[in-house]
């Protein structure tokens, strides 16, 4: 699989929030629906993604939205405290369809803070079975001149950040 380091990730996401914060910021104020924000999001996920990882990156990568389906099995599930199983589907992934070895990221965005729940999610998203190198929470934050996000890797460690939108 293909490494990347955390720096090249964070910049990924910055790029990508401040074209959205530049290109998109109407949506933002009249506080549209995540699933909006996201579509443009996702946008500019993909728009970006050459130019922070140069020619390190690999071919045929997809992005997509709203993906809730693991391999050939059914939906995504995630064992939480007492055994408890839930359903998952990250707003945004990036990944290769069919094969979780090339899972890279793993996106949860909401209008306002994350929630515990949210939280959980992306603890999961980076274990077995589907083992994203890094998932990520996004507070859009329509009053506030920044983005809130919060960026977990595999080895459990998680980055607070924000990034301005002017």
């Amino acid at each position: 699989m293909h490494e990347y380091k955390t720096d090249n990730i964070r910049s990924w996401l910055e790029e990508s929030l401040r074209s959205l914060a530049f290109a998109d910021q109407i949506l933002l104020e009249r506080r549209v629906k995540e699933e909006c924000i996201n579509h443009r999001l996702a946008r500019f996920l993909e728009l970006c993604y050459p130019s922070v990882f140069h020619d390190e990156f690999p071919a045929n990568l997809d992005i997509d939205l709203e993906y809730n389906k693991n391999v050939n099995e059914g939906a995504k599930m995630l064992e939480i405290e007492n055994g408890v199983l839930i359903s998952i589907r990250p707003d945004i992934i990036v990944h290769h369809r069919l094969n979780n070895s090339s899972n890279i990221l793993a996106v949860e965005a909401k209008l306002d803070y994350l929630r515990p729940g949210d939280r959980i999610k992306l603890s999961g998203l980076v274990k077995e079975p589907y083992n994203y190198l890094y998932s990520v929470g996004i507070s859009y934050l329509p009053e506030k001149k920044y983005f809130r996000v919060m960026l977990c890797s595999r080895d459990n460690e998680a980055f607070l950040f924000d990034v301005d939108k002017i």
